[in-house]
């Protein structure tokens, strides 16, 4: 199965169809559950529900193109996923849109990531840290102070590959 989200919506933004891997991650067990479910009503928050359901028909009525967007969800559990979509409007053979197709990527875990990254990063900016040389058994031992969970984090790396003569990432 492809980690990939696949979901077709009707003009009105009731679920057509939707693969294993996003009927999962939206928190059900079967197609059979989602279809003809109101995607805007019960993925998105109700702070988001109207614009992307407006974003939505101006898509469908072909007066905006919204061909890849990044956007955050709500599966079954209320649990928040982000998503960066492909979408791909279709026509019917008179050449109206009659649905829209859209190919997602959970960039859920990637996005926490790099938000954890650059809390870090603040707090070692943040962070008076003292470099002070010490004499101990050789000229080039320092002594770090400091604080912050980044700065602890960053020691215990050092420390645990000072011996192997291994880089630190």
């Amino acid at each position: 199965h492809a980690p990939f989200i696949v979901i077709e919506l009707d003009k009105q933004g009731r679920i057509l169809y939707a693969n294993d891997y996003g009927t999962k991650l939206l928190g059900y067990t079967g197609l059979v559950e989602l279809r003809m479910v109101d995607w805007f009503n019960t993925f998105h928050t109700p702070n988001d529900r109207d614009h992307f359901r407006g974003l939505f028909e101006k898509v469908i009525n072909g007066q905006v193109v919204a061909d890849a967007i990044k956007v955050s969800i709500q599966n079954k559990s209320g649990d928040e996923r982000i998503i960066a979509w492909s979408n791909f409007p279709i026509p019917n053979p008179g050449g109206e849109i009659e649905s829209m197709i859209s190919i997602g990527k959970d960039l859920t875990e990637s996005e926490k990531a790099s938000r954890l990254v650059e809390v870090l990063k603040d707090e070692l900016l943040m962070e008076q840290v003292n470099f002070t040389t010490k004499e101990l058994t050789t000229p080039t031992t320092h002594a770090i102070i400091g604080s912050s969970k980044a700065l602890r984090y960053a020691i215990q790396k050092a420390q645990q590959v000072a011996t192997t003569h291994a880089p630190v990432l």
